[in-house]
C-alpha cells in the first residue's frame, strides 16, 4: 500500500515599459518601439496544481501454478470540479501455469512454460490545463472614462470528467526446447469513455471560439503475436531471431451531439474532408473519386446513372446538353477539356460535397518488426526491421509536384499531361488554369493522391566488439 502527492505553485509578476517619452510615440528609426497594449503594461498571476493518490496491491500464489493479483487506486486532482475531483481505478489479473499441472508432466522434457493470463483494469487520463472548471475573469486592455472593464475569460466547465479506459486482456505464453523457442499471443479490447478533446471549435455566438470537453466513446481492439527463437546456441556462436506482428482496430461508438462531425468543405485544392462516423475508425480519409481527364468537350456533358446524356432547354426553348459543373452555385465552374475529371456519385451534373466518398484508412492492418542477432566470440551483429501494411496515406508531395500552377520544379509525371482535344488518353490534367479557383481545381482532395502506405524498413544495424579483459590489466602496455 502507498500514496503519492504532487504540489506545484506558480507566481508571476510582469511590468513592461519602453524608453520613449510616451508609449504612443513612434520612432521611425526603430519600428519595434511602436507600442500597444500587448507591449506596455503590468500584469500578475498565480496558479496551483495539486494531485494525490492512494493505491494498494495484493497478490496470492498457490503451488506456483495459480497467481491472483488485484490492485485499487484512487486519485484526486484539482483540475476537475468538486463533483469529479476523485476517481477510483481497480484492476485484477489471473495466471494459470498449465505446464506445472500434474497431468502435464509428460511435457517436461521439451516444455519450459505454458501459461494463460487474463486481466481487467481501468486506467485514467487527467486534464492538461488547470482551472477549466472555474470561470476566470480578466480586464480589458483599454479604459472608458478612466474605468477599466472586466469580462469572463472562459466558459466554466464544472462537468469535465476523467477520461477512463477499461481494458481486458487474454495472453498465452509458451516456451519450449530449453527456452530456445518462445511464443506470446495477446488479445485485448479497450473502451475509452468520456474521450477528452481540447480546443474544440464551437460557434462564436456563444461568446467563445474554443472549448475543452468530453466528447464520446471509442473502442480499440486487436491482438499481438511475438516469437523469439535461438536456433544456434554454442560456446562461440549464438544466433537468435525475434518477430512480432500486431493488428489494431479502433471504432467511434458515441460522439457528443454538439461535436462537429465534419471539418473542411472539399472545395479547395488538397483539402480532404475529415469526418467522424459512428462504428467507423478514426483516421478515415474522405474525398472525390478521380476519373482521369476530360479529353474532349463531349466528355464534359453530364450523364445520368444509365450513362445517357442529360439535356435541358435554353432561354429560346432549344434543347442543349447540361455541362458538368463544379461547386454550384457558390463557385459554379463549368469543366473544360483538359480538366481533372471526378466521379459524379449522385449523377446530378455537379461535383460538390455530395460526391465525397470514403477513400481509405490511415490505420494500418498490420504492424510489426523482426531482426536477427548473431554473436561470434567477442563480435555481435544485430539488425532490426519494422514494417507497416494496409494503411493509406495522402501524398502531399505529389500534390505540389503535379500542380503545374507555378514555375517551380515539377515531376516527370507532368509529361503525360493533356495538351489538346486530339489526345486519345491522358491521366494528368493540363497545365492551364481555366478554373474559377485562383490556383486551379485540378488538385482537389481525391484518390489520385491517396496511396498505399505499406513499407518495410531497416530501423537499426549495430556491430559490437567486446574487448578482452586481459588487455585492461595493469601488466599490459596499454595502461
Amino acid at each position: 500500500m502507498g500514496n503519492s502527492t504532487y504540489d506545484k505553485s506558480n507566481y508571476a509578476y510582469k511590468v513592461t515599459s519602453v524608453n520613449t517619452a510616451s508609449p504612443y510615440l513612434t520612432d521611425p528609426s526603430n519600428p519595434s518601439r511602436v507600442n500597444g497594449a500587448e507591449i506596455v503594461g503590468i500584469s500578475s498571476g498565480s496558479s496551483i496544481l495539486r494531485t494525490v493518490a492512494f493505491f494498494g496491491n495484493a497478490e496470492y500464489k498457490l503451488l506456483d501454478r495459480y497467481v491472483i493479483n488485484g490492485s485499487l487506486r484512487s486519485d484526486g486532482d484539482l483540475r476537475f470540479g468538486k463533483e469529479h475531483q476523485w476517481s477510483t481505478f481497480p484492476s485484477a489479473s489471473l495466471r494459470w501455469r498449465i505446464s506445472g499441472e500434474p497431468f502435464m508432466r509428460w511435457t517436461d522434457k521439451f516444455m519450459d512454460d505454458f501459461s494463460i493470463r487474463a486481466s481487467w483494469g481501468i486506467n485514467e487520463n487527467s486534464l492538461k490545463a488547470s482551472y477549466g472548471h472555474i470561470g476566470l475573469y480578466d480586464i480589458y486592455d483599454y479604459s472608458c472614462l478612466g474605468e477599466v472593464g472586466t469580462y469572463l475569460k472562459n466558459m466554466e466547465l464544472s462537468d469535465l470528467r476523467w477520461e477512463r479506459t477499461t481494458q481486458q486482456n487474454l495472453e498465452i505464453d509458451l516456451s519450449i526446447l530449453n527456452n530456445r523457442l518462445r511464443f506470446g499471443v495477446d488479445i485485448y479490447k479497450k473502451r475509452t469513455n468520456d474521450l477528452f478533446f481540447s480546443n474544440l471549435g464551437i460557434p462564436t455566438s456563444t461568446g467563445y471560439s474554443r472549448l475543452n470537453m468530453n466528447v464520446g466513446t471509442m473502442d480499440n481492439q486487436g491482438w499481438e503475436l511475438s516469437i523469439n527463437t535461438i536456433p544456434v546456441r554454442g560456446r562461440n556462436l549464438r544466433v537468435s531471431f525475434n518477430f512480432n506482428i500486431a493488428r489494431n482496430q479502433n471504432y467511434i461508438r458515441e460522439i457528443f451531439e454538439l461535436y462537429p462531425m465534419e471539418k473542411g468543405t472539399g472545395l479547395s485544392n488538397g483539402d480532404y474532408l475529415r469526418r467522424y462516423e459512428i462504428d467507423q475508425p478514426m483516421g478515415s480519409i474522405y474525398g472525390y473519386k478521380y476519373d482521369g481527364v476530360y479529353l474532349n468537350r463531349d466528355q464534359t456533358i453530364a450523364r445520368d446513372k444509365n450513362g445517357e446524356k442529360i439535356y435541358t432547354y435554353d432561354e429560346y426553348g432549344h434543347s442543349v446538353p447540361v455541362r458538368m459543373r463544379f461547386g454550384y452555385p457558390s463557385i459554379d465552374y463549368e469543366f473544360q477539356p483538359g480538366d481533372a475529371r471526378y466521379v459524379d456519385i449522385n449523377n446530378d451534373g455537379n461535383i460538390d460535397y455530395q460526391d465525397i466518398v470514403y477513400l481509405g484508412n490511415t490505420n494500418p492492418k498490420f504492424t510489426g518488426g523482426f531482426g536477427p542477432t548473431v554473436t561470434y566470440k567477442d563480435f555481435t551483429v544485430s539488425a532490426f526491421f519494422n514494417f507497416r501494411y494496409g494503411n493509406k496515406i495522402v501524398n502531399s508531395t505529389k500534390i505540389i509536384l503535379e500542380s503545374m500552377s507555378s514555375y517551380n520544379n515539377q515531376s516527370t509525371a507532368t509529361l503525360r499531361r493533356w495538351r489538346h482535344e486530339y489526345e486519345n488518353e491522358a491521366d494528368v490534367p493540363s497545365d492551364l488554369l481555366p478554373c474559377a479557383l485562383a490556383a486551379g481545381c485540378n488538385r482537389l482532395g481525391s484518390d489520385r493522391f491517396v496511396e498505399d502506405g505499406s513499407f518495410l524498413r531497416m530501423k537499426s544495424l549495430s556491430i559490437k566488439y567486446q574487448a578482452n579483459r586481459k588487455w585492461l590489466t595493469k601488466n599490459t602496455p596499454f595502461t
